[in-house]
């Protein structure tokens, strides 16, 4: 799950119906799901991470929101009194860090440790992210679908000679950006961090922060600049 930073609204204003705030999130974080990753061409949801009918005080608060599909939305919807200390939020804990994206498209807990994982694990069930129902495709097999396409990429990229892939580098993010799911992308590509470096740059609201400005390699905790309460649970 790519770790983000929501930024500063440019038109949205606290206090404004919350679905005036998609245009300015969609800016801020790109067309894509922020918890399963799917790119979204329509049927965006502003998504309250902080749920509007137990919190209502925060039904219009830019630091509440998100982006999200209608999958993931109506799963999170099943736990109203959730509260954020008790799952993992992108925009506020170090979601790479924690998650690893297997190659039958599944997404595990990492085992960093006990307490991350069950953090993880109840975030998986909160989400539906290995849901199999609900959709024409299930997660599973649009992961799948996903590597598949980047495995293709990586191939092409290792036959490249290095004048070449300074020309292709940038076919490739486009590629990536078209498709979504950004952590099968940081997966396949784990070993290339030249091309990791370039996906953390081309998806919209990553928080670079979260990883290595050299490897790579997810750093913990997220930085939670914004100051967001029970940031930096990993």
């Amino acid at each position: 799950m790519r770790p983000v930073r929501r930024g500063t609204p440019v038109i949205f204003a606290d206090g404004r119906p919350y679905g005036k705030a998609m245009n300015d999130l969609l800016a801020k974080l790109g067309p894509y799901c922020s918890y399963c990753e799917r790119r979204l061409p329509s049927g965006a949801e502003v998504e309250h991470i902080e749920a509007k009918s137990q919190y209502p005080d925060k039904e219009r608060t830019w630091n509440n929101f998100l982006i999200s599909c209608k999958n993931c939305n109506s799963c999170k919807r099943q736990h109203l009194a959730l509260s954020v200390d008790q799952w993992l939020i992108p925009d506020r804990d170090n979601t790479a860090y924690a998650f690893v994206y297997r190659e039958d498209g599944r997404v595990i807990e990492s085992g960093v440790s006990v307490s991350v994982d069950l953090l993880a694990g109840k975030t998986l069930e909160v989400l539906g992210l290995n849901n199999e129902k609900n959709l024409s495709r299930s997660l599973p097999d649009q992961r799948k679908q996903a590597r598949l396409q980047a495995e293709l990429w990586l191939t092409r990229w290792m036959e490249f000679s290095p004048s070449v892939k300074e020309k292709m580098a940038e076919l490739l993010v486009g590629h990536a950006k078209s498709e979504g799911f950004f952590s099968v992308w940081m997966a396949v590509f784990q070993k290339v961090p030249e091309v990791r470096i370039e996906l953390l740059k081309a998806f919209p609201g990553t928080e670079r922060a979260c990883f290595d400005p050299v490897t790579t390699a997810p750093i913990t905790p997220h930085p939670n600049t914004d100051g967001l309460a029970h940031g930096g649970k990993c």
